[in-house]
């Protein structure tokens, strides 16, 4: 009786191992699936990010740089000079920079107080 018992626990034996083996790569392949799109939104967040900066960030330096250049010449290296002798008082070279530094939404204000202050 021993070998007839072999002969059946040896196949259910390799038939429950090639299931196992089979269970085992398919959980492999679907964790290595994950993190294969994992990285590949990980990459693409970095390309958008990259993106961002080389659209909106690096002109936006640049622009600031280049405003605190004339503002430096304005303030420190006399740049206001030509335009206080365009006025004695010296009113115009103040309103122009007033108007250089102001934010964009009192840039309105600022020139319907100037047309006030004019007629």
């Amino acid at each position: 009786m021993s070998v007839e018992w072999v002969a059946v626990l040896v196949p259910a034996l390799i038939a429950v191992a090639a299931g196992t083996w089979k269970l085992y790569v398919r959980q492999t392949d679907r964790h290595k699936k994950e993190r294969e799109t994992e990285e590949a939104k990980r990459q693409e967040a970095e390309r958008a990010e990259q993106a961002f900066a080389t659209l909106v960030v690096d002109p936006f330096l640049r622009v600031c740089d280049l405003f605190q250049g004339r503002l430096y010449n304005l303030l420190c290296l006399r740049g206001l000079v030509p335009l206080r002798d365009k006025s004695p008082g010296g009113e115009y070279a103040e309103e122009t920079l007033y108007f250089a530094i102001s934010p964009p939404n009192t840039w309105r204000t600022f020139g319907t107080s100037v047309r006030c202050h004019t007629q």
